[in-house]
């Protein structure tokens, strides 16, 4: 581009700026459909799942893309934690949600010493006998966590591998931040990028 005076110039920078933002946001938006669609993990209370969002900003020297979650244990989901008495009340929803302790409670048969599941003696829990199991299998999540943590799912940063975006993992205060480099994102859509900025300067 030929630039002839600096109002051009400057509205060329912004026009660059502007559509920097759109590409970062085009690259928030595959990232977020690979997390949501294949990655994420279903929470105890389920607020998780769907909070994900980002969000990108123009500032004078810099173009920047924000991407989480506002969900407080996200990082922990992410990174795991260490051994702590975890409460049980979303645990209970998990285990009535997910493992489904009303439908099987399933029967044991012993062959060489070891127990089997088998499907004798399997039976349908309800009522009274259902609650009584969905509690014993949260308590014993409960003790098995603070016995030995939780293991990281790493969602977000299996999404960033699957694009093949660089980052590096930072923990400070706040919690758990990615830190990007999307320049293997941006390169190939460069020119494009410089087209749409100088169309109709001159």
């Amino acid at each position: 581009m030929e630039v002839k005076n600096n109002l051009h110039f400057s509205e060329f920078m912004s026009r660059f700026k502007e559509e920097i933002k759109n590409e970062l946001l085009a690259f928030g938006a595959e990232l977020d459909g690979i997390v949501q669609t294949n990655l994420i993990p279903t929470t105890a209370t389920g607020n998780l799942e769907g909070s994900v969002d980002f969000g990108s900003e123009v500032q004078d020297s810099s173009v920047s893309l924000a991407f989480g979650t506002p969900v407080t244990y996200g990082q922990y989901v992410e990174t795991g934690t260490v051994p702590h008495w975890a409460p049980l009340e979303p645990l209970i929803s998990w285990v009535e949600d997910k493992l489904q302790p009303h439908v099987l409670a399933i029967g044991v048969s012993f062959e060489g010493g070891k127990a089997h599941p088998t499907r004798k003696g399997t039976i349908k829990l309800t009522g009274d006998a259902r609650q009584k199991e969905i509690l014993r299998v949260a308590k014993l999540i409960q003790m098995k966590i603070a016995r030995v943590g939780t293991q990281g799912q790493w969602f977000l940063k299996r999404a960033l591998e699957s694009m093949a975006i660089p980052y590096e993992l930072n923990y400070n205060d706040t919690g758990t931040e990615y830190s990007l480099d999307v320049s293997s994102w941006l390169a190939p859509r460069m020119e494009g990028i410089i087209s749409k900025a100088t169309n109709g300067l001159s």
